[in-house]
């Protein structure tokens, strides 16, 4: 069980978060036994492994109800390996009954109700003690070695692969040597090991080899040389028939071999294995034992271990859980109250792809939003020309009509004079009498009259154009209400998306509160905590990684920050000291501050604790500002703490927290005012994939802003811009205040290395003098900030994509998005941009970060053990965090990986891995295939490795050793043992 208060409640919670998926496990797995073998052993496996998680789990977080039923259940269920056993109706009904005995503890602790244990348990032995009835013959048989279906490994095969051609080997070496007695001492001892192999594994044919053997030798010792070559032949023979797959036989000796041994061949022989000669090394009988076990010494531990098992007789029982008759108490538990989960275990990168997707669906919508509006625009401009064209053609009939009405009038040549053509032919008088005889011939012409003809059927199908065009806008409007419905279906798919990857901030602050109570009445101090910014929405993935710094935080606050109330009377500040947890967006970062209203760092103390640890000498000391001498604060094992309290002096300084935060690519910042309080900052990455962006365009690029600095979007006129110490400022007047803004081209504050910077600069600052632009209005801790583009095209819903591992872009680049014309565009953080604007801070941070550097260099230097790196294997979340909490609590740097094929991998990723801590029960490669791997690999074989699981069996430990574990050590253990087994194992590396 854990001792340190801090891990065992974060442990209990990841243990928490694994026990529906277990139960699911062995619940599912159970319904499908059946009578028929196919798929049991399969089956069965995964209800081990589920129940095996479970009672390490239990014992890891204390849990003594829940971790006995599970290793009793274990027990049980190993029994159902056996091929032999019958699946029948009752069998099943009670192993079904004693899944409910594992349930109701665990789902107890999932849903904090209330159970009478002493009940459950006696409910427990009467079921247990019926299906010891029914598989007692096959439980009892549970000190043979375990089968390979339960290993999760072919045994033989790997005994074959390794064992054998060794032992093989040493023979073959010392026929080289032609020495018959040397001989006659190494076949014996190798023949012993080979012949407990044969036994151990039920291969009789390699069993008989190997007593052919020995009666050989004791047949004609004078033809030992002779024996030995045979002897070989058929060992080599049987190993080649194993590895080929046979499992049944494992060879047969030779009818020479069987002849040298005939006369000296008896049943005791056959019966029994050969004990050994008296040429046999005491020593070697030790090592056999502790490669394969010695059967007596399995019995002996299985008679041990069963004395306290739940499976050993039905009459035992009693003693471990009370029996179980009519006249238990009264007290029972009210039914449980079965809810419907309403929760699934969902994989992160399933989401991961999901969010993508509805990614690639917005800058789809984005782009069809263009097409969009370009097609309205094009149909509204057809039907623009098309009432023009009607209009002219309208007019041009008109003028037809009147030619018409004019070859009317001139029929009589009174009246043609004075015709007037649509007001537009004068009436001239003087026209000769010819001339107006053509024109009259020429109105009553065919190709006039076929004009006028085309003239109407063109203004016809014009006007039946339009009604087409008027048809086709009615739709492209109705189909922007369905793209409108549509767009909102995306974006609230999206917000749910968003929902399910994120959980209040408030789910891990609430158990702030009920703490600092606690340390009130133990320390005597009135201290109030304030929560702020509940409501924000954090990653489910960091969500509980967060709560050990802030933890922490909080403790350093009350412990080391707030004074008695004796000091802060004389301080003349109020009794009850003040905790706040502040949290907010600020650009890309979610900022978790915590702070305190207390007596602040000393930091002429932290000075001293520079001296005392030779961190520096003084007269580097005396040059460092304020600001560098925090940063030591986060050096390992760096503290101004004069003694170790239960509150926040644990040995550990905040490098816990450092290493925490960086693990979550995070930061830790620190202010800090003597009498005034202190300031930890943490500032976490905030995983955006779609978001609301201002789009601007600067010198031709266009960039897109996150606005959450944003305050304010101007078009200044040419009076409000002046010009100071050679650079615009902007006279900005409120209703309330004026500001005297300064003025920053968004082009010169994005730095891009160029060659020519500084002579683009100069001529930017002279184009500055004549251009009105408009000016993004950003807000700082200072003030304001004006953000000079030559355009603002507003704001848009965009995918924010990473830029990938090739780049190395400055801190104010969160990413890139794709505009809905295809074109690539930055998001800049405008809070991260504007603090790059304060050049002073910005260069102080620069200098304490190579201090911090190479003052870290220098304390590493000092402590080796904090430079390791660990690489912890652990199929259980809650196990895998417990011992990585353990270890980073003692500087190491762990990883952590779910099986062997993931440490495989992180192996093979990372060079600098020191040791690695690996269970046995694991999905997809289980321990004993990944050391068996791992000692193949020709760059990793001498890689020392912790075998750390919860099988405290002898053969477990014997197989474990064979494939190379460096050290064995059995769940749940201490820390201290397993910290000084990896110094010990380092340190020899």
């Amino acid at each position: 069980m854990i001792n340190d208060p801090d891990i065992r409640d974060q442990a209990y919670q990841y243990f928490l978060d694994e026990i529906p998926g277990l139960l699911e496990t062995i619940e599912q797995e159970l319904l499908a036994l059946n009578q028929s073998d196919e798929g049991r052993s399969l089956k069965v496996n995964h209800i081990m492994r589920a129940t095996h998680t479970l009672k390490g789990g239990a014992a890891n977080v204390g849990l003594e109800t829940l971790q006995k039923i599970a290793h009793s259940l274990e027990d049980i269920f190993k029994a159902l390996y056996h091929p032999e056993l019958t699946m029948d109706s009752e069998i099943k009904g009670l192993l079904l009954e004693s899944y409910e005995c594992i349930r109701l503890p665990a789902m107890a602790q999932l849903t904090q109700a209330a159970i009478n244990e002493q009940e459950i348990l006696e409910r427990s032995a009467d079921i247990f003690a019926k299906l010891h009835d029914k598989l007692g013959h096959y439980m009892a048989d549970q000190s043979a070695f375990p089968p390979s279906e339960e290993l999760g490994i072919d045994v033989v095969k790997t005994f074959f692969e390794d064992v054998v051609p060794q032992r093989l080997e040493e023979i073959a070496k010392v026929l080289e040597t032609n020495n018959p007695e040397q001989i006659q001492t190494i076949l014996y001892e190798q023949i012993e090991v080979l012949l407990s192999l044969g036994e151990s594994l039920n291969l009789p044919g390699f069993e008989a080899i190997a007593k052919m053997t020995i009666a050989a030798l004791n047949n004609a010792p004078e033809q030992v040389q002779v024996i030995a070559k045979t002897a070989l032949e058929d060992f080599r023979k049987g190993q080649k028939q194993i590895l080929e797959g046979d499992r049944v036989q494992g060879g047969n000796p030779s009818d020479f071999l069987q002849q040298l041994a005939h006369n000296s061949l008896n049943e005791q022989l056959l019966d029994a294995p050969k004990q050994p000669s008296n040429n046999f090394d005491e020593n070697f009988s030790k090592s056999l034992n502790e490669v394969l076990g010695n059967k007596q010494l399995i019995e002996q531990h299985t008679e041990t271990k069963n004395k306290n098992s739940l499976s050993e007789k039905p009459d035992n029982l009693d003693h471990r859980f009370l029996a179980y008759s009519s006249n238990k108490s009264q007290e029972k538990t009210k039914p449980e109250k079965r809810l419907s989960s309403q929760n699934i275990r969902v994989k992160l990168e399933g989401l991961e792809r999901l969010n993508h997707i509805v990614g690639e669906l917005v800058i789809n919508h984005n782009k069809q939003a263009i097409k969009k509006q370009k097609i309205q625009e094009l149909i509204d401009h057809l039907l623009e020309n098309l009432e023009e064209n009607q209009q002219s053609f309208y007019q041009l009939n008109n003028l037809i009509d009147s030619l018409l009405m004019l070859v009317e009038y001139s029929q009589n040549p009174l009246n043609l004079s004075c015709v007037s053509l649509d007001s537009s032919i004068s009436c001239d008088l003087n026209i000769s009498s010819s001339l107006k005889l053509s024109y009259s011939y020429w109105l009553k012409s065919d190709p006039y009259l076929n004009l006028s003809q085309q003239i109407k059927t063109a203004l016809k199908s014009i006007l039946q154009s339009t009604k087409t065009a008027e048809k086709i806008r009615n739709l492209t409007k109705e189909s922007n209400q369905a793209f409108k419905k549509q767009e909102r279906t995306l974006f609230t798919m999206r917000d749910e998306l968003i929902e399910t990857r994120m959980s209040p901030l408030g789910n891990l602050l609430s158990r702030f509160p009920r703490l600092i109570e606690q340390l009130s009445t133990v320390q005597n101090k009135q201290v109030e905590l304030r929560l702020k910014g509940s409501h924000i929405l954090v990653d489910k993935a960091i969500e509980q990684k967060l709560y050990d710094p802030l933890l922490h935080l909080v403790r350093n606050a009350f412990d080391h920050g707030i004074e008695t109330p004796e000091i802060r009377r004389k301080l003349g500040k109020p009794e009850t000291g003040v905790i706040e947890i502040d949290a907010y967006h600020q650009g890309s970062r979610t900022i978790i501050e915590v702070r305190d209203d207390g007596q602040g760092l000393d930091f002429e103390r932290i000075r001293n604790r520079v001296l005392e640890l030779h961190l520096m000498t003084p007269e580097e000391v005396s040059t460092l500002s304020d600001s560098q001498l925090l940063e030591f604060l986060f050096e390992p094992g760096f503290s101004t703490s004069s003694q170790v309290n239960e509150i926040s002096g644990r040995g550990v300084g905040l490098d816990i927290v450092h290493s925490q935060l960086e693990a979550l690519k995070g930061k830790i910042a620190i202010e800090s005012r003597q009498n005034q309080g202190t300031t930890f900052s943490l500032q976490i990455p905030l995983t955006l994939s779609i978001a609301k962006l201002m789009v601007c365009q600067t010198e031709g690029i266009v960039y897109s802003l996150l606005p959450d600095v944003i305050e304010k979007i101007i078009l200044p006129q040419s009076k409000e811009i002046k010009l100071f110490k050679g650079r615009k400022v902007l006279y900005w007047q409120t209703e309330t205040d004026n500001y005297n803004v300064p003025i920053r081209k968004l082009s010169e504050l994005i730095n891009y290395n160029r060659i020519f910077a500084n002579q683009t600069s100069k001529l930017n600052a002279d184009d500055n003098q004549q251009s009105i632009n408009p000016i993004l209005l950003l807000r700082r801790h200072q003030g304001l900030i004006g953000l000079e583009v030559d355009q603002v095209l507003g704001e848009q819903e965009l995918v924010i994509r990473p830029l990938g591992t090739t780049l190395n872009p400055p801190n104010y680049v969160y990413g890139c998005s794709i505009l809905s014309d295809n074109r690539l565009s930055l998001v800049i953080d405008g809070a991260a941009l504007v603090n790059q604007t304060q050049n002073h801070p910005l260069t102080a941070n620069q200098s304490a970060t190579k201090l911090s550097d190479k003052s870290s260099h220098k304390w590493l230097s000092k402590s080796p053990g904090s430079s390791d790196v660990l690489l912890v294997v652990d199929d259980s979340i809650s196990l895998r965090q417990t011992a990585t909490l353990t270890l980073q609590k003692l500087g190491y740097h762990v990883l952590q990986a779910a099986d062997g094929i993931e440490a495989l991998e992180e192996l093979e990723r990372l060079k600098g891995i020191s040791l690695v801590i690996c269970d046995l029960d694991m999905p997809r490669m289980n321990g004993f295939e990944f050391l068996k791997t791992l000692r193949q690999h020709p760059e990793l074989s001498h890689l020392p490795v912790i075998t750390l699981t919860s099988h405290d069996s002898e053969p477990y430990r014997q197989l474990a050793q064979q494939l190379g574990t460096t050290a064995y050590m059995t769940k749940p253990y201490k820390g201290d043992e397993l910290v000084e087994t990896i110094l010990h194992l380092i340190q020899g590396a």
